[in-house]
This record gives structure tokens, C-alpha cells and sequence, in this order.
């Protein structure tokens, strides 16, 4: 049977839920049972959970990186 690899885990609570470091990953929770949820799952299978997270992260990651970002300038100033 192959030993599963836990990496250290870290909640804080912060003014509006929670932030829970897993290894050198971050995930930030509103609401105690989804995180714990989580918890769960990476217990269960903590190499298939990473690997969903760090997909799901470059997927969010990539969509704010292709999104144009608009400077407002002032009026009458050339938009370039």
C-alpha cells in the first residue's frame, strides 16, 4: 500500500472566514463546512486533491491574466 504525503496545513481565521495554507497553496473560505469539506477530501486522497486545486487555480489564473485591462485617462488626454 503507498503511504500518502501530507503536506503542513495552516488555517487562520481572518474578518470574513478563513485562510487555509496547504504546503505553499492558499485557499481562502467564507463559510467553515466548505472548508472543512475540503479538508476531508485532501485527507482521503491528498495527491488527486492537489492536482484538482492546482488545475482549478491555473484555470482562474489564466482567464484574469487574458483579461484587457482599461486605464482611465484623463479628459481630453489620447487614449493609447
Amino acid at each position: 500500500m503507498e503511504q500518502k504525503k501530507y503536506r503542513s496545513i495552516h488555517i487562520e481565521p481572518v474578518l470574513n472566514g478563513f485562510m487555509c495554507n496547504i504546503g505553499c497553496q492558499r485557499a481562502v473560505y467564507k463559510d467553515v463546512v466548505e472548508m472543512l469539506a475540503d479538508l476531508n477530501a485532501y485527507y482521503a486522497d491528498p495527491e488527486g486533491t492537489t492536482h484538482k486545486f492546482l488545475e482549478n487555480s491555473l484555470v482562474l489564473n489564466s482567464s484574469l491574466i487574458e483579461m484587457p485591462v482599461q486605464v482611465p485617462h484623463p479628459a481630453g488626454q489620447p487614449n493609447y
